[in-house]
């Protein structure tokens, strides 16, 4: 365990430096941000209809067996990318043609076109719903680092080639600005085991904190900086327990909770029980393409 005696002097610099940002008013404000906004989108036309989609995915994971927060995540990331929380049965990783309701970034899934900033708060929503801790968080990857793994489950995403010209002047102009400090990528903090570990929906990884503030991808030398205004922003966590999963992280970080093996048990067990209930999980995209359908016609963003 990290601990204060133990820590070296960079973790304390960087710890220091991360509370001179995250001072306790910043924190408040970014937590209570948009609560007038959150409170909003409740009376808008598709949330009923979104919240119902979320409902009954967390009453499939309990019926299928789905429950540890490991297992669920990755049965969660099965069902996305095969189109069973997607209008037509169909998702396509893409920039374009998305609404981006910033309270409810994960009703983007639902009209069949996302990024990682939608999958990952689709998949939090899911696993609080189902009883569990978890949390969108984002993360700077370097773009220049190529990452392989050790291992890859077997699920194949549909992802749109076509970057506009804007798109990439943008993500090369983000790189010589202060918005690098706020990451280019989003992921999902799931707590296990005591633990907090990052769950990648968009990527189809894991990764164990290694560091103050840092997590390295399970089976890859891959890492990423961890950027939690997103789990202020839009999860509204207080204070308290922005503190508690800062230090908590930290403190173990030391300890691997995952390791490639482990991710595969994960893995082949959700396809498992994916493939296993393959019925009764036609059954529950037929009972939420109402809701789908709904949702696709009604999304719309919320006023800032």
């Amino acid at each position: 365990m990290v601990t204060l005696e133990n820590m070296t002097e960079e973790q304390k610099n960087k710890r220091n430096y991360f509370y001179d940002f995250y001072f306790p008013d910043a924190v408040i404000m970014f937590s209570e941000f948009l609560n007038e906004q959150r409170e909003s989108v409740k009376k808008m036309e598709f949330y009923q209809y979104y919240e119902n989609i979320i409902e009954k995915s967390a009453r499939l994971l309990r019926e299928i067996g789905a429950t540890d927060p490991l297992t669920a995540s990755a049965t969660i990331q099965y069902l996305l990318w095969n189109g069973y929380f997607s209008k037509d049965k169909s998702l396509v990783y893409s920039e374009s043609k998305r609404v981006n309701n910033f309270v409810v970034t994960g009703a983007d899934v639902v009209r069949g076109r996302s990024v990682c900033l939608n999958n990952a708060d689709f998949e939090a929503t899911i696993l609080r719903r189902l009883g569990k801790e978890a949390f969108i968080i984002g993360a700077r990857v370097n773009p220049k680092q190529k990452i392989e793994f050790e291992y890859r489950p077997n699920i194949v995403r549909n992802v749109d080639e076509k970057v506009s010209l804007w798109q990439k002047l943008f993500i090369k102009l983000v790189e010589f600005t202060p918005l690098r400090r706020i990451g280019n990528h989003a992921v999902t903090l799931i707590k296990t085991d005591g633990q907090y570990v990052i769950s990648d929906p968009t990527a189809l990884a894991y990764a164990n904190i290694t560091d103050f503030m840092k997590a390295t991808y399970v089976g890859s030398t891959g890492s990423m900086d961890l950027k939690p205004w997103l789990m202020l922003l839009l999860d509204g966590v207080d204070i308290e327990k922005f503190k508690e999963i800062v230090e908590t992280s930290f403190a173990n970080s030391d300890r691997e909770v995952l390791n490639a093996r482990l991710v595969k048990q994960v893995y082949d067990n959700g396809i498992y029980l994916c493939q296993k209930n393959k019925t009764l999980i036609d059954d529950f995209h037929e009972e939420i393409e109402p809701d789908i359908e709904e949702v696709s016609r009604t999304l719309a963003k919320v006023k800032m």
